[in-house]
């Protein structure tokens, strides 16, 4: 029986983070706010829920947070998909140690994101337990080819 090379953790892996990135770009984030009015009969204000893309939280955070907080949070943000793109490179060109620093760097860039300052994002929340989990994976499946290439 012939072996195949073929990597399904690889081809997982990449195919999650692919999906991030393009889940990242639709409206799927929930901001709700104040309208500015209140509903005549039961006199509470009227609140709005719009769904942005991921992407459309930097406006808010440079509203909300001192300048410097707000530059922090544009780093991150850049700082996320560069590395996630990495990331993907690295697994592409069988790089595992430069594939767990890229994941690892998009993990800590994402965290911001996920409720440290006036905003909570649901689908940073995740992408964060996502990532966790795919470094985790990561360095199982490259213990399990480094035991089985030592028994072979």
């Amino acid at each position: 029986m012939k072996k195949t090379n073929f990597d399904y953790v690889k081809v997982l892996t990449i195919a999650a983070i692919a999906i991030i990135l393009i889940l990242s770009f639709l409206p799927i984030n929930p901001d709700s706010h104040y309208s500015g009015t209140h509903d005549p009969e039961t006199h509470k204000a009227i609140i709005i829920t719009e769904y942005k893309a991921f992407y459309t939280i930097l406006p808010f955070y440079t509203k909300k947070v001192p300048n410097i907080g707000a530059t922090m949070m544009v780093i991150c943000f850049f700082l996320f998909y560069i590395s996630s793109v990495l990331a993907i490179a690295f697994l592409l060109f069988n790089k595992n140690n430069g594939f767990k620093i890229a994941i690892a760097v998009a993990t800590l860039c994402i965290v911001p994101f996920a409720g440290v300052f006036v905003y909570v994002s649901i689908f940073a929340l995740i992408v964060t337990l996502v990532y966790i989990a795919l470094f985790v994976i990561s360095i199982i499946n490259f213990k399990y080819k480094e035991h089985v290439s030592d028994c072979d």
